[in-house]
């Protein structure tokens, strides 16, 4: 199945569109591709990225899936560095 075929996404757009996020922190290699799909999560994770989507500017931040910190000390330590960068992005 496709990513893009799942029934959840017209609402998680509809939210987006309703909340006007001043960022989106994507956690993990799934959600990031919504908004990245040619990203690799061992690259992009911590970078600001500013996309057009809909005609509006987001800013997306991918990090790491929170499970996949947990099992993999090097992922954690760059899942707290790169979660400690939200608030400069806000």
């Amino acid at each position: 199945m496709n990513y893009f075929s799942y029934s959840f996404l017209p609402y998680v757009d509809r939210e987006i569109e309703i909340i006007q996020p001043k960022l989106i922190v994507t956690l993990g290699r799934f959600s990031m591709v919504k908004f990245l799909p040619e990203a690799k999560i061992s690259e992009a994770h911590g970078e600001l990225q500013t996309i057009k989507w809909r005609e509006k500017l987001l800013r997306i931040l991918p990090l790491y899936h929170p499970a996949a910190a947990l099992r993999n000390g090097r992922m954690r330590t760059a899942f707290e560095e790169d979660f400690a960068k939200i608030p400069k992005f806000l």
